[in-house]
């Protein structure tokens, strides 16, 4: 099984995507994380296979913090994911290292096979 850190800033966002997870059967969540500032925190703590993050966040957007967490440690996978998808989004996370933006309205298998991707498995 995977293991997954997930931060968004809304707590019934991180119960949502808890289940999303979970419905892949090939992950579970290892730890939420509803502060994108204490995230690296959060990382050290568990040392999760992938990151999962919310792109729209105040204070720190999770293209912001993939680039803190990546600089910080060059190992961590980070796979974003938002409601909005546009090309924009998928340039800034590419520069800053994320191995992908996943929509959330993306199936279960489509999340299984991004997760497999940003944490080197080939699915």
């Amino acid at each position: 099984m995977l293991r997954v850190l997930v931060v968004d800033d809304h707590p019934a966002i991180l119960r949502h995507v808890r289940t999303w997870v979970h419905s892949t059967h090939i992950a579970e969540v290892v730890g939420t994380e509803s502060d994108p500032t204490a995230a690296a925190g959060a990382w050290e703590a568990l040392r999760p296979d992938v990151v999962l993050c919310d792109v729209h966040m105040p204070v720190l957007d999770g293209v912001e913090l993939c680039t803190k967490l990546r600089q910080e440690h060059p190992d961590a996978a980070v796979l974003l994911f938002s409601a909005r998808e546009d090309a924009t989004v998928r340039s800034r996370a590419a520069r800053a290292g994320a191995t992908g933006v996943i929509s959330k309205t993306a199936s279960p298998a489509e999340l299984a096979e991004a997760l497999q991707r940003a944490a080197g498995q080939v699915p």
